[in-house]
Formats: structure tokens, sequence, C-alpha cells
């Protein structure tokens, strides 16, 4: 019984451990090839699913444009649509950067779903906030802020109207 708790909590502690260093580690400077600011970013992996259903999708949002990388069966298309994202995006983000993160065991088989912001240091750098993400099908945070529910549900309206576009 304590072996099995044990594992458990080691599992636990690994699963949070690849969280961190994967988040710090994504855009560590986000860059953007498009030479616009990166303000936001949504990442979708599909789970264990048959190989037809399975695909990924980035979006980055800048102040003004986004765009969307898609890739299914090996196909790939991206797009990029201008959008004039809401003005208060950027103290949204400074909002949510205070947020307290939970982490918690989540389901098998349920894919990547990573919702980012990028907050703009004095500088040049720039800090990588997690609005609440489900990685590796077996962690999920959450950032508790309204601002960072503002931000995911912002992210999710403009990721969706861009892949209409398609």
């Amino acid at each position: 019984m304590y072996n099995l708790m044990f594992n458990r909590l080691v599992r636990f502690s690994l699963s949070v451990l690849f969280v961190f260093s994967f988040l710090s580690t994504l855009h560590a400077a986000v860059p953007n090839p498009h030479g616009e600011v990166l303000l936001l970013e949504k990442i979708v992996r599909t789970g264990y699913v048959l190989e037809e259903h399975a695909f990924q999708m980035e979006c980055r949002v800048t102040a003004k444009k986004v765009f969307v990388n898609f890739r299914k069966q090996g196909l790939k298309k991206s797009i990029e649509l201008d959008k004039n994202v809401n003005p208060k995006a950027e103290n949204l983000i400074i909002a949510a950067a205070k947020g307290n993160i939970t982490s918690r065991v989540a389901p098998a088989d349920i894919g990547d779903l990573i919702y980012l912001a990028h907050m703009p240091n004095p500088n040049d750098s720039f800090t990588q906030i997690d609005l609440g993400s489900t990685l590796d099908s077996r962690t999920i945070t959450e950032n508790d802020s309204p601002e960072a529910f503002e931000l995911r549900t912002l992210l999710d309206s403009v990721c969706d109207e861009a892949l209409r576009a398609f």
C-alpha cells in the first residue's frame, strides 16, 4: 500500500518537475519570426487517439496579428490573421502573473493544452506566465486569477476565429 502511494508521489513529483522545466524552456527569449511582440500563446496536442484524429495546433497572438500553425496527418497549414487583440491584454498579463498556480494529477490520455502569456521585462527579456495547462497527460496546472481566465477565453476566441479562416 505504502509502496503504491510512494510510486504515485514520485511520478507526480516528476510530472511537476517536467511541467516547470518545459514551461521555462519553451520560449526563453520569445523570438517571433514575424517581428511582432508575442503576447499570448495556445498549444494543443491530442492524446492517444487514432492517427486520423491526431493533430497539433499552435496559436501565437500579438497585439495586431494571430499566427496559427495546424498539423494533421502529415499536412501542415499556416495562417496569419490581422486581428487587433484586446488593448488591455498587457495589463491582464501583468495581473495574471500574480495569480496563484496550483497543480494536480490529470487523467491519462488527454493530450496537451497549454495557455501561456509573455510579460515584457525592463531589460528586453520576457517572463513566461502559465495561464493554465494540461501537460504530458499527467499534470494540470491552474492559474486562479480572473485575468488568467479572461486571457484563456480571449485565446480560445481568436484562435478559433483564425482556424475558421482555413
